[in-house]
């Protein structure tokens, strides 16, 4: 049994690891203000920062690059709480088809399901399939059930899932180039999974948050806030990796 996704253990590893480092941050700054603060003269010699080595600041420069360091921090973070949950949602979908061997056999899957009955069609499928092709007439749905109920024992494929190939071809398409903008659309109508109105209209909230963020319109956010919304992307992330196992992680090989 599959508990999660290898794309959530991803998501779940690199979302921790910017929690620590967030952490290791909000030590690091006040004991450095405070460090400053207790400097006498205008020279701070130690410590160093590393890889800067060659940076010759002074305590007061030093300090001012620390102004606002929550909100800075809040707004980078949110960048990337949203980038590791972006690349979540289409290395999830990857692990989909990769799951059915990858986007060849995947596709032949469907194809090879939705053309059984085009060509040799046996004969009790042929008389039953000849009811129903016609229009639809309302005063005749008893015989439209009987001959459908017959048609579904026998296993034959309805036109909607003589379309499935077509779709699961523009899905592969859509894989490799999916924007953020299309995600819900893409989990509501590619995954069925069904979201709310609030839940859509905040995803679409954070996402143009980080878009003003990444084009320099708002530089700062707060802390607070990015927490609320790695919490809301990760119970998303944990909604979509569990519905995802149940219903399309499942072994077709052999159908």
């Amino acid at each position: 049994m599959i508990h999660h996704t290898k794309a959530y253990g991803n998501f779940r590893k690199q979302t921790i690891d910017l929690l620590n480092f967030i952490v290791a941050v909000f030590y690091a700054i006040p004991s450095l203000k405070l460090r400053i603060k207790n400097i006498k003269n205008d020279t701070l010699v130690t410590p160093r920062p590393e890889y800067f080595t060659h940076d010759k600041s002074s305590p007061e420069m030093v300090r001012r690059l620390t102004f606002k360091y929550k909100l800075r921090l809040g707004a980078y973070s949110l960048l990337s709480i949203f980038s590791f949950f972006e690349a979540y949602v289409k290395d999830v979908l990857e692990e989909i088809i990769d799951f059915h061997g990858g986007e060849k056999v995947f596709l032949e899957l469907s194809l090879n399901k939705s053309q059984k009955y085009i060509v040799n069609i046996p004969n009790e499928i042929k008389n039953n399939k000849r009811k129903l092709i016609e229009y639809l007439r309302p005063q005749q749905k008893d015989k439209y059930e009987k001959h459908t109920k017959i048609l579904k024992q026998l296993e034959y494929n309805f036109p909607t899932t003589l379309f499935a190939p077509y779709g699961i071809n523009a899905f592969l398409e859509k894989v490799k180039y999916i924007r953020a903008i299309e995600i819900p659309e893409i989990l509501n109508k590619a995954l069925h999974i069904t979201l709310t109105e609030d839940q859509i209209n905040q995803f679409d909230s954070i996402r143009k948050i980080r878009n003003d963020i990444a084009h320099g319109r708002k530089v700062t956010y707060s802390m607070k806030k990015v927490m609320e919304i790695h919490k809301y992307l990760r119970d998303l992330a944990l909604l979509i990796d569990k519905h995802i196992i149940e219903h399309y992680l499942v072994i077709e090989k052999y159908v």
